[in-house]
């Protein structure tokens, strides 16, 4: 029996709750912490903080920042003046790419650390790859 056979939930789970909730269940969290990551929705900065990640400050930062914390604009994501070009952007991120790939290869990080640096691997890689392809009214597309 899994630990949210009892739950009930007000809404439907989508895909990518049930997704995310048998991962934590697999990652051997129990069915207070899965409604709290789930279900309470703890800002970003606090679950980014209960994590006890391997992070420096500046790193964790940088994580809720490229994440989209402070701003969703692909200027601010990689920390840039909002009236930054594509090139720059680009440029930006592909210097903390190389950084954050080194950092989600650290053999001596824990799996949660790995993981938070894969996410922000990826925001960069997400950032370099809208930078690259600007639309028709030459605005950055992320994504």
């Amino acid at each position: 029996m899994s630990d949210l056979d009892d739950v009930e939930f007000d809404d439907p789970l989508g895909a990518a709750e049930v997704n995310r909730a048998c991962g934590y269940l697999r990652d051997g969290l129990g069915e207070a912490e899965v409604r709290q990551r789930l279900w309470d929705g703890l800002p970003v900065p606090a679950a980014v903080d209960a994590l006890d990640l391997d992070l420096a400050s500046v790193e964790r930062d940088e994580l809720l920042r490229v994440t989209g914390e402070y701003g969703q604009e692909p200027t601010a994501r990689p920390g840039l003046d909002p009236a930054g070009s594509a090139a720059g952007q680009l440029a930006a991120a592909t210097a903390r790419i190389r950084w954050w790939a080194g950092r989600s290869a650290d053999p001596l990080l824990d799996r949660e650390t790995v993981r938070a640096a894969r996410t922000v691997l990826r925001s960069y890689e997400r950032l370099a790859h809208g930078a690259g392809r600007p639309g028709p009214d030459g605005e950055v597309v992320v994504g």
